[in-house]
């Protein structure tokens, strides 16, 4: 899987539809971490997509790295960006960030799956603070848990091109490994979304595999979620329940 092209086409919907992150995350990290409300504190966002992630540590008065290589999405990020004078955009990979500083920490929002663990160690290693944090963030949807969401689920299986295995990505990182003998963290705050149709449809299409609208197999999709939309939706509403993890330790 081409990790990196595959999110080409979804820029502009990813940037619009993607649930956004919860502020609790940086009272968190206030608490947990070194993490600062200052300009000086260094902030590396690796596979920084759109920039939704790095946008909550810009807020906190942050200097931030967003480290992409697609072109789409980091020219999105540029372009929503572009009023913080703190954000500063490269194009790079985990495992080659092409950052020439040190930083205060590393953070990594709906990514890190897709990164090469040990090489991506190391890379993180050369460019943080030895007393540094990396920061893994997952918005994850409860898909299971509730009809809507075990329908919606069933139709991601049926139309998306490899759901099955970037799921399997994400459930079997091995967190152990990549921190090496030292202790982390996972904390999981809840969020809830209320959803109208088009955003419902937004964030599915969004999805890095699931068939865009030249695709044969769209409208047939399209069909689908109305049908379910149109069963579980309550004044043009619906509610999805999401799990924001974080987890967080040092190198």
């Amino acid at each position: 899987m081409d990790s990196i092209t595959r999110f080409t086409t979804k820029a502009k919907k990813y940037h619009k539809y993607r649930p956004r992150y919860p502020e609790k995350i940086i009272d968190l990290l206030i608490s947990k971490t070194d993490l600062s409300s200052s300009k000086s504190f260094k902030v590396a966002d690796i596979g920084s997509g759109t920039g939704i992630l790095s946008e909550l540590f810009l807020k906190n008065g942050n200097t931030v790295f967003g480290v992409e290589p697609n072109n789409n999405m980091r020219q999105v990020a540029e372009r929503m960006l572009k009023h913080y004078s703190n954000f500063i955009s490269v194009k790079g990979v985990a495992e080659r960030t092409n950052i020439n500083d040190i930083v205060d920490m590393i953070t990594a929002g709906q990514s890190f799956h897709w990164f090469e663990i040990e090489k991506a160690h190391r890379e993180f290693k050369r460019i943080i603070k030895p007393e540094g944090y990396v920061v893994l963030i997952w918005n994850q949807r409860k898909n299971l848990t509730t009809p809507f969401g075990r329908e919606i689920e069933e139709i991601l299986n049926t139309y998306g091109k490899d759901y099955v295995q970037v799921k399997k990505y994400e459930e079997n990182i091995d967190f152990q490994k990549f921190f090496g003998t030292n202790d982390y963290t996972k904390t999981t705050i809840h969020i809830t979304r209320m959803m109208s149709y088009e955003e419902l449809q937004g964030r599915l299409v969004s999805i890095s595999c699931i068939p865009d609208s030249e695709d044969p197999k769209y409208p047939e999709m399209v069909k689908k979620f109305q049908s379910v939309f149109a069963k579980y939706q309550e004044n043009g509403i619906v509610t999805t329940e999401y799990d924001t993890e974080v987890y967080f330790g040092q190198l």
